[in-house]
């Protein structure tokens, strides 16, 4: 293992980030191996040394079969990123690597919409019951973007709607089945009493 690849590995464990498999076989038929690799993912991390001194990868045939080899990788499913030392020793492709692998846990995930028609929400209601603590929190989130696992989701319901106390009407005046609270205009059939010269007490109850 270069030097390089051994500065790229210890950045990858200081960051922890899961441990990579090196020296990685991934095609069938030909031998060709990938400096750091994922195999779960199909990720792999490729190290390309000697860029400025027109080492192997630049000439004319190490291009080629570089090229024949990503393209193999890349038929198989694989997402194959390759680095340069310089860019190791800066750090960028360690956040490379990291901004990769939440990639491939955000795969795994459920975003709003997933979990909007997962449980028939609009997104302004889960929204709501986010805020009133009614349903988990996102795992992840990224700019606007939420993120959750199918884990914490799992066997959710929505809150029970609140139900309605159905007001008591109190009857003041009956004649059998005839009631009538008191409020509002007289009853029709009360009317008709008090008209033939009934008194209203007569139906208090």
């Amino acid at each position: 293992m270069s030097n390089l690849e051994l500065m790229l590995l210890a950045q990858i464990n200081a960051a922890g980030l899961p441990a990579p498999v090196t020296e990685y076989k991934f095609h069938p038929d030909r031998r060709w191996r990938f400096d750091f690799c994922w195999p779960d993912d199909l990720l792999a991390v490729e190290v390309e040394g000697g860029t400025w001194v027109n080492g192997r990868h630049n000439r004319g045939s190490g291009f080629e079969k570089d090229a024949e080899k990503y393209a193999e990788a890349l038929c198989l499913g694989w997402k194959v990123l390759r680095i340069t030392g310089s860019q190791i020793c800066t750090g960028k492709a360690i956040k490379w690597i990291r901004e990769l692998q939440q990639d491939i846990e955000r795969e795994d995930m459920l975003n709003a919409n997933d979990v909007c028609r997962r449980f028939k929400l609009t997104r302004l209601r889960l929204t709501q019951y986010i805020q009133q603590g009614k349903f988990p929190a996102p795992s992840s989130q990224i700019g606007n973007f939420r993120f959750w696992t199918p884990e914490s989701v799992e066997g959710w319901t929505p809150p029970a709607k609140p139900v309605k106390e159905k007001k008591v009407t109190i009857v003041k005046y009956r004649d059998g089945e005839n009631t009538w609270a008191g409020r509002g205009k007289m009853a029709n059939w009360l009317k008709k009493h008090v008209d033939a010269g009934r008194s209203i007490d007569e139906f208090k109850v």
